[in-house]
């Protein structure tokens, strides 16, 4: 992300189902092969802006099972923010 780029609503698989931050700036990468990543800034609304980063790699299979991997990770961190 630039230093001018404006945070906007989230879409990659870590931060897509993130309701209640209405913030949030993310990075996805993938190697097209077997590793997917994805690193997210987000501002809940009411509580401190947060990290999350996720790196997933040597997992054979198609792209769709890391995404549902970051997905997931994604939900985890929802929950944990209550």
């Amino acid at each position: 992300m630039s230093p001018c780029s404006t945070p906007r609503p989230a879409r990659a698989p870590t931060t897509e189902r993130m309701s209640g931050s209405p913030r949030a700036a993310d990075k996805t990468g993938a190697n097209g092969e077997h590793t997917s990543n994805d690193i997210a800034m987000l501002w809940p609304t009411g509580k401190p802006p947060i990290i999350v980063a996720a790196y997933i790699t040597q997992c054979t299979g198609p792209e769709s099972k890391r995404a549902a991997m970051l997905a997931k990770i994604g939900e985890l961190v929802r929950e944990s923010l209550g």
